[in-house]
């Protein structure tokens, strides 16, 4: 079985169930439905390569501990 994955074609029987649950096409779920989980991810990953500089580790959940730390400390 050949798995064909982009933003709107898509093979996989949960993906297809998702959207089809949903009442929507591949390109509404994504586009629409989706969209703020695509744009956190991307916000995130070229986020996590300046804190991974800043806070000199790649350990993911300290990266998450001490940025929410320092963004609470600003709104404090």
């Amino acid at each position: 079985m050949t798995v064909t994955f982009n933003k709107d074609r898509s093979d996989l029987p949960s993906h297809l169930a998702y959207a089809s649950a949903l009442g929507l096409s591949l390109q509404q779920l994504n586009h629409q439905f989706d969209r703020d989980l695509y744009e956190k991810n991307t916000i995130w990953l070229k986020l996590k390569l300046e804190l991974e500089k800043k806070y000199q580790t790649d350990d993911n959940n300290e990266l998450v501990d001490r940025y929410e730390a320092e963004v609470n400390a600003q709104l404090d």
